[in-house]
């Protein structure tokens, strides 16, 4: 351990390789995933939840992993001694990873647990 490293730079640096973790694991799910927008208007253009529509957007699908890539670059560069930002960018990139596995399908889930 040099003397620049702050300390606990080991928990920081989990934290950056969790958060570059929920960048690809969005990717992933855009990636491999359905064509959202393609289904819904196939199926009639029913309106739809709010953050399914957020989801599904050519905006979040892009910009999640290009904010969270400017986020994570800014930690790597400005290395904040405290765990606080590390843990921040680490929380959003995780509930906005959940949400692009969850919200899209939602309006289906929610139909099928009415049929009985």
């Amino acid at each position: 351990m040099s003397d620049e490293d702050p300390p606990g730079s080991f928990g920081h640096g989990i934290a950056v390789g969790v958060a570059i973790s929920a960048v690809l694991v969005h990717i992933a799910y855009v990636a491999l995933g359905v064509d959202w927008t393609g289904f819904y208007r196939d199926l009639g253009g029913a309106p739809l939840p709010l953050m399914t529509r957020i989801t599904i957007s050519a905006s979040w699908q892009l910009g999640v992993p290009i904010v969270g890539s400017i986020a994570i670059g800014a930690l790597v560069l400005r290395r904040p001694r405290s765990l606080a930002p590390y843990i921040a960018v680490v929380a959003v990139l995780l509930v906005a990873a959940a949400c692009t596995y969850f919200f899209p399908s939602w309006p289906l889930t929610a139909l099928a647990s009415e049929i009985k």
